[in-house]
């Protein structure tokens, strides 16, 4: 089959959107963890040996930013220095409690970005914490509010 002029040109148009769509997102991971690294410089250093403060209630999680892991119920899972670690520790200061994307958007991202960078970074973190056995956490990152997602460890007591 013969392709017209115009369905190349389509065709071309489709793959230039595709392309530019996959390099944004790899430039604005980049710049999420460039503006998170520049904040860690700023931070003052903890003495060595020395960790976050763990939570009174033991079965809330830990993000422990001296590993760039989270700590749940006696397991670990290490997100690095990445939007993962910032979303998960933004939903687990107020567990059981829902956040807006938008909200969720200006605490984690430090910007505007479309919702889907919200779905996607839930999305990879989920899949994170189930390799490291952590389904539990995983479940318990609940958007089933339209617009909003929410740390729901009451119900997986």
């Amino acid at each position: 089959m013969v392709e017209t002029r115009e369905q190349q040109l389509r065709g071309t148009l489709k793959r230039l959107v595709a392309l530019h769509a996959a390099e944004m997102s790899l430039l604005e991971e980049s710049i999420a963890i460039l503006q998170s690294e520049l904040e860690a410089l700023s931070r003052p250093k903890q003495p060595v040996g020395q960790t976050e403060v763990q939570p009174i209630d033991p079965n809330l999680p830990t993000i422990d930013r001296s590993v760039m892991c989270v700590v749940y119920r006696g397991q670990s899972c290490f997100l690095g220095n990445t939007l993962m670690l910032k979303f998960l520790e933004r939903l687990a200061r107020r567990p059981n409690r829902y956040v807006s994307y938008d909200t969720l958007l200006s605490e984690v991202w430090n910007s505007i970005r479309e919702h889907s960078s919200v779905r996607s970074v839930v999305k990879e973190l989920r899949a994170k914490l189930r390799a490291a056995g952590m389904s539990r956490l995983s479940d318990a990152i609940d958007g089933h509010v339209s617009g909003h997602y929410g740390l729901m460890l009451d119900r997986t007591k």
